[in-house]
């Protein structure tokens, strides 16, 4: 049996595939709102960092582009906090964010090249 979210029992693995990310999220709690960047995903939780986050059994949702999902931090230290959704991640939902990431990705590494190229342009 695995954790919904974080560590499978037992042996220290997670029970899902985690996919590294670096796209921007909104965390929306009854008392707060959060600016986060989404570290990494899986189909049932997420890594989230920022300045300052919510405590572990805040509910709220997570908005990730046009994505919304609903869920509770269940873990938070230092600048990390851990977001558990109230239903995984359909595999459609999955491949969207990881599209995105890998589109916004694409936009930063060709934006990187132009800069580049000018610079030695200019020489």
């Amino acid at each position: 049996m695995t954790a919904p979210f974080g560590k499978a029992s037992g042996g220290g693995r997670r029970g899902n595939v985690r996919q590294a990310t670096s796209l921007l999220a909104s965390l929306s709690t009854l008392s707060s709102f959060y600016q986060a960047s989404l570290v990494d995903l899986s189909s049932t939780g997420a890594r989230l960092k920022g300045i300052r986050l919510p405590e572990p059994g805040e509910e709220g949702s997570l908005q990730i582009g046009r994505l919304k999902l609903f869920g509770e931090v269940r873990w938070s230290g230092g600048y990390d906090c851990g977001f558990a959704f109230s239903e995984p991640l359909t595999p459609y939902q999955m491949a969207a964010l990881v599209r995105a990431f890998r589109l916004q990705k694409e936009d930063a590494d060709l934006h990187e090249a132009r800069q580049k190229w000018s610079t030695e342009r200019l020489r």
